[in-house]
């Protein structure tokens, strides 16, 4: 009897012990699922980090892009004030002209000569700032349309 209870004991110890070594074999299934799904989670973030490295380096191409297309068209704008400031200068100056030519015919009317004269030559001046201003608004147009055609490229390239 105290042999059975001996082996009784032991037999309890060992379903004890069979017990406990299988909830620590699901606790190992458990934790190995969880270092697969951690393992297929690190895959991700790798893949993540790789496309987000790729769209950084394709932002900062398109800043630089930009940063030209910004520098180019600000030389534009310059170029086209500094020939609007022109423009307006030269109607200035025609219309400076104009006033100067009708203070003349009004002083000159009994030098009827003269007044022939100065009038030939301001409507000769007019004739060629007129010219003058023409050209220059034809080359505003074609800067204008330089831009546009630029913007139009950073567009397609965008």
């Amino acid at each position: 009897t105290v042999q059975s209870s001996a082996m009784l004991a032991l037999t309890s110890e060992a379903n004890v012990m069979h017990a406990k070594i299988s909830a620590l074999e699901n606790n190992i299934s458990v934790q190995s699922a969880e270092i697969f799904n951690l393992r297929v989670v690190n895959a991700e973030n790798i893949d993540l980090r790789a496309q987000l490295s790729a769209m950084t380096a394709q932002l900062k191409a398109d800043k630089e892009m930009l940063e030209h297309v910004v520098s180019e068209n600000s030389k534009l704008r310059a170029s086209f004030q500094a020939l609007s400031n022109k423009d307006v200068n030269d109607v200035h100056a025609l219309q400076s002209l104009e006033s100067n030519r009708t203070n003349l015919e009004g002083t000159a009317a009994s030098f009827s000569v003269k007044t022939d004269l100065v009038q030939q030559s301001l409507a000769a001046q007019q004739a060629l700032l007129m010219q003058d201003i023409a050209r220059r608004q034809h080359i505003s147009r074609l800067l204008e349309e330089h831009q546009r055609a630029d913007q139009a490229m950073a567009q397609l390239r965008g």
